[in-house]
């Protein structure tokens, strides 16, 4: 068994963490609506064999390839050369702030097993001082991730998933954290162009539902429960479909890529129109130029897309319809008037 005590009876752990770490950890628990002990879990789980804290691990590796290379019989300098390299290791730990949190939550049955049985990785062996300090490292470490990668550990059982159907050409059964079902051709996973979330490019299978049937989506990979491999319903692409997503793709951008598209009207000034002509990345497509004004044109897209373009306008672009896109504007920029102005008078 693990040596490995400072889990109690109902196997729970309390860890010690810096602020940047609880901070962390808060932002990606308002993403993912998932609850601290699941969270904590879900890094262990997933981050535990790559981390650079999990120096058994690390170890075990290098002991593998001087084997694989020097052979038994020479052990001695084996041993020698895995002394050095834990010795560099241990030094190359970064040393974090003062600690000024602390969480105790219960430990997954799997956890558990991962940490304390004897087909454990035995980081006690060089975390003499316990579980927790293990753990406060494995965390510590996991949290200056960027988000990015974060959510591929936290999201590891969907996107193997995922990974896998694409590589079979098999259709996935898709869970949505909304409580929609889709039934799935998984094209391939994406990030947008600021490398802030994952996600899923597929498209539907509906046949009994037009207008759903061989639609394009783009799906937060965080948003996904749970996925499910279709083994009897194909799932590959022909180079039709293929080309047909990437023109999609590169029109619409990763992220608004799946919505209903409408209709925004918007007046530009001079100015507005040079930006438009100039800013051309994930820029809506234009419709109509209105005969009457040419600084008014129509656009076809979806709202949180046109949100996202002109939002970098300012005066230089207003949205004149849909009604309920311009009231969320206008509320967006007196919100941000309303912070400069506090932030003026103080």
């Amino acid at each position: 068994m693990s040596l490995f005590t400072d889990i109690n009876s109902e196997n729970k752990v309390r860890i010690s963490l810096t602020s940047f770490a609880m901070n962390t950890l808060q932002e990606d628990q308002a993403n993912l609506g998932i609850g601290t002990a699941t969270l904590l879990n879900r890094i262990i789980a997933g981050y535990s064999l790559s981390a650079k804290a999990s120096l058994s691990v690390q170890l075990n590796a290098c002991q593998t390839s001087l084997m694989n290379s020097l052979g038994p019989e020479y052990s001695e300098v084996m041993d020698k050369l895995i002394a050095a390299e834990c010795e560099k290791l241990t030094s190359a730990l970064p040393v974090y702030q003062e600690a000024k949190s602390s969480v105790l939550f219960r430990l997954s049955k799997a956890n558990l097993f991962l940490l304390t049985s004897d087909a454990s990785t035995h980081e006690e062996l060089y975390y003499p001082k316990g579980i927790k300090k293990y753990l406060d490292a494995l965390i510590e470490e996991f949290c200056r991730l960027p988000y990015l990668e974060r959510e591929k550990y936290y999201c590891k059982d969907v996107l193997d998933t995922l990974l896998q159907a694409a590589k079979e050409g098999n259709a996935v059964c898709i869970f949505h954290s909304f409580g929609r079902k889709y039934l799935m051709k998984i094209y391939k996973i994406a990030s947008d162009p600021l490398s802030t979330y994952s996600y899923v490019i597929a498209k539907a299978i509906a046949p009994d539902f037009p207008k759903i049937d061989g639609k394009i989506y783009s799906l937060r990979l965080s948003r996904i429960d749970k996925a499910v491999i279709r083994q009897d319903t194909d799932g590959s692409f022909t180079k039709a479909e293929t080309k047909e997503i990437d023109k999609i793709l590169m029109e619409d951008g990763v992220q608004f890529t799946g919505g209903y598209p409408v209709t925004i009207t918007v007046r530009f000034t001079d100015k507005g129109l040079k930006k438009l002509s100039s800013q051309m990345n994930l820029r809506p497509k234009c419709i109509r130029i209105h005969s009457e004004d040419d600084h008014v044109r129509d656009f076809a897209c979806t709202s949180l897309q046109a949100r996202f373009y002109f939002s970098r306008f300012g005066a230089e672009a207003l949205v004149l319809s849909p009604a309920c896109l311009q009231e969320e504007m206008h509320k967006w920029y007196q919100e941000a008037e309303a912070a400069y102005s506090t932030m003026t008078a103080s």
